[in-house]
């Protein structure tokens, strides 16, 4: 708990989804799994990259809320990047998704200047405070859940299936053999040969 997170809410920074270590992404793909909104941060010369674009047509698939943070953007190259971006986001279904633009600039104390992140917060602050617009988040989170679930369910089926059939072949090679071995010693002893 910290006096500057607004009750209610919980923001929680995941590894990097490329990171190298192999425990980050796992556990960066966890937490995704649980997000009710999910705040994609990235900068003007790292937007393109093809992992987080991955894991944002897997949000789109969930029916996930997502905004955007273009973070460390020069001034120069604002609104290019804006554009390009924005196409991106309109070509893989988050044409709604909010696009939250953090300029480059001088840290004070090592954090970003109150009045650069003021639009960011704003954004979470409504996020949690209308009440509409927090359980649209939890709501299509969990709808979109079970609607991935229930198009595995018929792979699901399918494996059950293929796991049903192979016990059954199993099970009669089993039936089978221990009946020829049936059958060879009640032959051996009624001949005699097992006694000899």
């Amino acid at each position: 708990p910290h006096e500057a997170v607004i009750p209610g809410m919980s923001i929680i920074d995941s590894p990097d989804l490329d990171s190298l270590v192999d425990a980050n992404r796992k556990l960066a793909r966890q937490l995704f799994g649980v997000a009710d909104l999910w705040l994609f941060v990235t900068t003007g010369t790292d937007y393109a990259d093809a992992v987080p674009w991955e894991l944002l047509t897997e949000a789109v698939d969930r029916r996930l809320s997502v905004a955007v943070v273009l973070d460390r953007m020069r001034s120069s190259e604002m609104a290019a990047v804006r554009r390009h971006f924005a196409t991106m986001l309109r070509d893989r279904g988050l044409a709604s998704a909010p696009v939250i633009t953090i300029p480059e600039t001088t840290l004070v104390d090592g954090l970003l200047p109150p009045s650069v992140i003021a639009p960011l917060r704003g954004w979470l602050i409504q996020q949690v405070n209308d009440a509409r617009t927090r359980a649209g988040h939890v709501s299509r989170a969990v709808e979109g859940m079970l609607e991935q679930s229930l198009l595995k369910v018929p792979a699901l089926v399918a494996a059950l299936e293929d796991q049903a059939a192979a016990d059954r072949r199993l099970r009669a090679d089993l039936d089978a053999a221990f009946l020829r071995a049936r059958d060879e010693v009640v032959t051996r002893v009624g001949d005699g040969a097992l006694l000899a």
